[in-house]
């Protein structure tokens, strides 16, 4: 662990100051306390009403000690990739936000509530389809924190806003050389994007809870993703990445260990990963390349079959809606 005072100072002034997580958090256990308070339900104790807060506060000291540890970043490699594009997708959504403020703040306040969107699911899967589907909802959102986290330090970076402050979002700046470099004390929380795949959980959580709550997530989700994608912490590429990481997380919180499609859409993962790394190159090549890739990696899941059309169809609740639930 880091003993740079400076590092400790940081986290400890962000989570008093300036953390919309951590107020949507707070926000989340008076749900909980409310609605004990309103059920009579004693299954929720107050282990289950200080999760939220505990957590955030944990996570942001775990982000902080993480950003000590890892003075590098990637950031260059996935800029790169996002521009085999043929345009940079968070600087083109960071300027449509900036040009509707209403859709700003919008996607804003989904963006940083997604803890009370989580808590709300818990809540009415705990009462439509019992206490079984509401702790499987909380291992899988568990698992991806937690798998994700430990995915940062194989692909440490910032995001555009961090790691270009001058340009972002304005200006699309030029790369002089694709190399690792060092950033300033930030949060290395780009690859995967988390947010994607806790939004992909709530997804595959919603069709018990009837059409018009799905259809209130799609437009959450479609909020939340499109901040999360233009804020200037992420990249496009964090974001596809997400979907095969979000079904083999799934798989695994369901401890279907031995469905071939867990090793697939892990192994997805791991491409990902190696190529943006290793074969930069390869993205550049073509403009069909990076288009390619991607539409494979978020649509091949959901033709591969029987055997992993549970972690397939994850993201897409009509579909969802007719895959059994325990698997």
């Amino acid at each position: 662990m880091p003993r740079n005072p400076r590092i400790i100072e940081g986290v400890i002034l962000r989570i008093l100051t300036g953390n919309p997580f951590f107020a949507s958090c707070l926000l989340s256990s008076f749900l909980l306390l409310a609605w004990r308070w309103r059920t009579r339900d004693a299954a929720i104790g107050w282990p289950q009403i200080l999760f939220p807060p505990l957590w955030s506060v944990g996570s942001t000291f775990v982000l902080g000690i993480c950003a000590g540890l890892q003075p590098i970043t990637l950031d260059r490699y996935l800029f790169a990739a996002d521009g085999a594009f043929g345009f940079q997708a968070s600087f083109a959504g960071a300027q449509l936000l900036l040009a509707h403020h209403w859709l700003l703040h919008t996607c804003a306040l989904c963006y940083f509530n997604l803890p009370v969107a989580m808590t709300l699911v818990y809540l009415l899967l705990r009462r439509s389809q019992g206490a079984r589907a509401a702790s499987l909802f909380v291992r899988f959102a568990v698992y991806l924190a937690i798998a994700g986290a430990a995915l940062y330090f194989a692909c440490p970076a910032v995001g555009p806003g961090g790691a270009f402050p001058g340009d972002f979002p304005s200006r699309v700046p030029r790369l002089v050389s694709l190399v690792p470099v060092a950033m300033p004390l930030a949060a290395r929380n780009c690859m995967p994007s988390l947010h994607t795949a806790w939004i992909l959980c709530l997804m595959w959580s919603a069709p018990p809870l009837g059409r018009w709550f799905r259809a209130l997530l799609w437009a959450f989700s479609a909020f939340t993703l499109l901040y999360a994608l233009s804020a200037g912490g992420h990249y496009l590429v964090d974001l596809v990445v997400a979907v095969p990481f979000a079904c083999a997380i799934r798989l695994a919180a369901h401890s279907a260990w031995r469905r071939p499609a867990l090793a697939y859409n892990a192994a997805a993962v791991v491409l990902w990963f190696l190529l943006l790394r290793y074969a930069t190159g390869l993205f550049t090549a073509h403009i069909a390349v990076p288009y390619t890739l991607s539409l494979l990696t978020v649509l091949l899941p959901v033709h591969r079959g029987g055997d992993s059309a549970p972690a397939g169809l994850a993201f897409i609740p009509a579909l969802a809606a007719r895959t059994p639930a325990g698997s």
